[in-house]
């Protein structure tokens, strides 16, 4: 679990950091606040810097074609480079001390300066130069990569890579005359992260969500969140040929007919989207984008009671972004009736490009006639 949070130098953020988290986080503010953005850090730092991950994330922005990371080693150096420059903040593009991404509870700073063993995730572009060897036998040489940093921001002809690196391990791509390597060196052991948004692909998402639960005691779970909106709902399942296709089907009490369950409205199939995400991250994180979409404001409170309770049980540290007054207010009732779960709400503002960020109190939310998140 995060017990704070700190971000530099990723996409809107140059340098931000939350003192203290909560086991259930929500996240407000005004559009180009850096929500999403703080789910993707969340995300990348889990990951451990998941390639895939990383490239699917640009995908969804429109900032890189679908690839593959096996697919990435094929690109040219230009694109390689203006691919995953715009992780960085301002897409800045350099080899400096300065232009790498730092993701952890702390700084980097004070992970030196106080012998912390922490998590973290760490990437930035760098220039490297061959260097040669004798072997063994003396009649061979051996080639070797030196890693540099240097403070031009102008591309090398030939020689820069790139670095993922964590507590555990890292991974270097290496290009040379637009020819690629990849090396990891360490074990790296990702957390578990589910990251629900609304814009992905929910029904292959999840049917094999569906599948990693199948007759275990979290098919209650998903169950009882379902019957918030309909308490006749006994029985679950997935059909379809292959996962593409599967779709989610009901048994009603009393009746023998099967109900598509998309038949039931938006609500209730983006309910079943995140509590499988969240049952699918136990011991980790779930992050929620978009909250409130297809959500009535009657079953917010409900719902929130079955997350805390998830976060609790499951140990899941979960985030979750909103524009809505009604989620804020449904989350900080639930959060003032259960504090020992430890749900903390903030605010992101955008201050002359700078990210700042405000903790509320549930009982603060709850006091304000109209909360003054100024999101809509």
């Amino acid at each position: 679990m995060l017990p704070s949070l700190y971000i530099k130098n990723f996409r809107i953020f140059s340098e931000f950091r939350i003192p203290s988290l909560g086991k259930i986080n929500l996240l407000t503010g005004k559009n180009n606040t850096g929500k999403t953005a703080l789910l993707e850090a969340i995300a990348l730092y889990a990951s451990r810097g998941d390639l895939n991950l990383i490239l699917n994330l640009l995908s969804e922005r429109g900032e890189s074609i679908p690839i593959s990371a096996k697919e990435l080693f094929d690109l040219e150096k230009d694109v390689f480079i203006s691919t995953l420059k715009t992780l960085f903040y301002n897409n800045r593009f350099g080899f400096g001390e300065d232009d790498k991404i730092f993701i952890s509870a702390v700084s980097e700073k004070e992970l030196v300066k106080n012998n912390v063993e922490s998590d973290f995730l760490s990437m930035r572009f760098f220039t490297w130069e061959k260097e040669i060897s004798e072997g063994p036998d003396r009649e061979s040489v051996i080639y070797h990569r030196k890693i540099n940093i240097i403070s031009q921001t102008s591309t090398p002809d030939d020689f820069i890579g790139y670095e993922i690196l964590s507590k555990d391990g890292a991974r270097y791509i290496f290009y040379e005359n637009d020819h690629s390597l990849s090396k990891q060196h360490g074990s790296i052991v990702k957390q578990n992260v589910q990251f629900f948004k609304t814009n992905s692909n929910l029904i292959a998402r999840n049917s094999i969500l569906w599948d990693e639960i199948t007759l275990t005691e979290k098919e209650k779970e998903v169950i009882q969140a379902l019957q918030i909106i309909e308490p006749q709902i006994e029985r679950i399942a997935f059909v379809g040929e292959n996962y593409a296709t599967k779709k989610a089907v009901v048994k009603l009490t009393g009746s023998y007919e099967v109900v598509p369950l998309l038949r039931m409205g938006d609500g209730i199939n983006r309910i079943l989207s995140f509590i499988l995400a969240i049952v699918n991250a136990e011991n980790g994180f779930c992050l929620i984008d978009e909250f409130e979409n297809g959500l009535h404001y009657s079953v917010q409170k409900d719902l929130w009671k079955t997350i805390f309770h998830l976060s609790e049980r499951l140990n899941i540290q979960i985030f979750a972004t909103t524009h809505s007054q009604d989620s804020i207010y449904a989350f900080s009732e639930v959060a003032s009736e259960y504090p020992h779960f430890n749900g903390k709400l903030f605010r992101l503002d955008n201050i002359k490009g700078k990210i700042q960020c405000v903790e509320y109190s549930p009982e603060e939310a709850l006091a304000a006639k109209e909360f003054q998140i100024e999101t809509r």
